[in-house]
Parts: structure tokens; sequence; C-alpha cells
């Protein structure tokens, strides 16, 4: 996998220790034999991975919360400009109150 990032140094030393479990399918014989070996019969090992793959699953699932809220909140609205135009003005709609959405419940006061 190829990463592009601004943040990140991207030095073949940068790691992070993350916990992993062993797959429950372990696909071919030579996979499975290949797991073993790494595992030694745990359930779970701490496997260093690059840091900037490390962020990028931690932080996938925010870009995936924002997509289910859009799901649910659709705005049908017809627009008089060209298709494109209409398409995009719709998408940045549907973002903003999704993001809006996301911003209250995270600032509501409790009563």
């Amino acid at each position: 996998m190829l990463f592009l990032s601004t943040v990140h140094s991207g030095a073949p030393h940068e790691c992070t220790p993350k916990k992993r479990k062993l797959p429950a399918k372990r696909g071919t014989k030579a996979e499975a034999r290949r797991l073993q070996q790494v595992f030694n019969g745990d359930s779970f090992k701490i496997i260093p991975i690059p840091t900037v793959a490390a962020q990028y699953n931690d932080e996938m699932n925010h870009v995936d919360r924002g997509d289910q809220i859009r799901s649910y909140t659709t705005y049908q609205h017809r627009f008089r400009r060209g298709p494109w135009q209409a398409l995009l003005w719709s998408f940045l709609l549907e973002v903003a109150l999704a993001n809006s959405f996301i911003l209250q419940k995270k600032t509501r006061q409790p009563h």
C-alpha cells in the first residue's frame, strides 16, 4: 500500500506497536503455515506497523461516520442549474448538514 502524507516523514523506523488478532480464515495452507509461524500459537500479537498506516486506520472511521449520517439526512430539492452544478451543490449541502449535526452533538451542553 502506498501512503502520501504531509504530516509523517515516512521514515522506515517510524512505527507504532498495534495489537493484531489471528485471522479466523487462514486461506491456503501456505498462508496458514506462515500465520502459525508469526503468531506462534497465540490468539493475538503486538506487531509494529508504520505510523502513517496506524493513524489512517484509526481516523478512517470518521469519514465512514460522516457518510452514514449523510445517507440518513438526504436533501431532495430540484436545482435549475447544470447537472454537475446541481450534484456539487447537493453534495456540499449534505456535507454541511452532516458536519453541523456532528458539531452540535459534540458541543451540546448537559442540562
